[in-house]
């Protein structure tokens, strides 16, 4: 046991400790504790049964992403600086499969805490009733621009996009045309706005087939208007190239689509389309070099 004196000075201790942690985080708070008890029985004691509580309640948050260097990029600036201060873990589930986080939404088992669906899938997972509102007690509204509040409560935009362009000094002041196909609307437009406009492509009426020709522009529309439409992707600019196309039900509708081999499809499937008459999906891919990795957002 202690003496009077022994448990005096102990306690005084701890009341500096108390004083000068105010504010800090739990973790923060017991390495000070662990420094203090260094020789003190009942420091020591304390210190060793709040850690053991502290670790035993520390649950990780949970996300899901791309994996690879996108997980990487994203440890060095958002996890491994919040777990320092924070000290609580951050744990990542890879590869992002939007249809799997809606399966736990359906099933009432969501075991994420925050996600980045990205811009094609952010405004289908609220209209789906899949996001809570944002605490804004506990985030600075004031440190966020427009474009990243653009999703109102249920999201806040954290990937800015640039295309660098070269432009030629005999280039109109007003615009400049940048060379992304030939094809009518296949084309690349800076305006006085400062908006880059990359054009829509129309294919017109898909029949038995259909070749979405990529020079001819990197956003393409093609209205369904057979049973079964089959494309074929052809002339890929570049890897590392983002393609798109939005794809129209006719006045009919019940139209299918045959895709090409090269797609490989977010989940290991190809999506089922909406057949209703008139309605729209639309389709991105991602060009690797080799594969489309494609996925699209429904009509639903």
């Amino acid at each position: 046991m202690w003496t009077d004196k022994e448990r005096d000075h102990e306690l005084g201790v701890l009341r500096r400790i108390l004083v000068e942690t105010k504010g800090l985080s739990r973790r923060e708070f017991i390495e000070r504790l662990g420094a203090a008890a260094a020789g003190s029985a009942v420091l020591g004691a304390l210190g060793s049964t709040l850690g053991g509580r502290a670790e035993a309640q520390q649950k990780p948050v949970t996300t899901i992403g791309w994996g690879g260097a996108w997980q990487e990029a994203c440890n060095k600036a958002y996890f491994d600086p919040f777990t320092k201060k924070t000290g609580i873990p951050v744990k990542y589930i890879a590869p992002y499969d939007f249809a799997k986080v809606r399966a736990m939404h359906q099933a009432g088992r969501m075991e994420l805490d925050v996600m980045e669906p990205g811009s094609v899938e952010t405004p289908r997972a609220i209209k789906l009733g899949m996001c809570q509102p944002l605490n804004w007690k506990v985030i600075d509204r004031s440190v966020l621009s427009p474009g990243q509040l653009k999703h109102g409560d249920f999201g806040v935009g954290s990937i800015t996009l640039s295309t660098p362009q070269g432009i030629g000094t005999a280039s109109t002041p007003q615009f400049a045309r940048l060379g992304l196909g030939t094809g009518a609307g296949g084309v690349a437009v800076i305006k006085t706005t400062g908006i880059f406009d990359v054009g829509l492509f129309d294919d017109g009426n898909c029949g038995a087939a259909d070749t979405i020709d990529w020079t001819a522009g990197m956003v393409h529309k093609s209205t369904l208007t057979v049973a079964t439409c089959t494309y074929t992707f052809g002339n890929p600019t570049a890897a590392g190239t983002w393609f798109t196309i939005e794809v129209i039900q006719d006045g009919t509708g019940g139209r299918l689509v045959t895709w090409p081999v090269t797609v490989i499809w977010e989940g290991g499937v190809a999506p089922t389309l909406s057949t209703a008459a008139s309605t729209k999906d639309v389709c991105v891919f991602f060009y690797d070099g080799t594969s489309y990795l494609g996925r699209c957002t429904i009509n639903t």
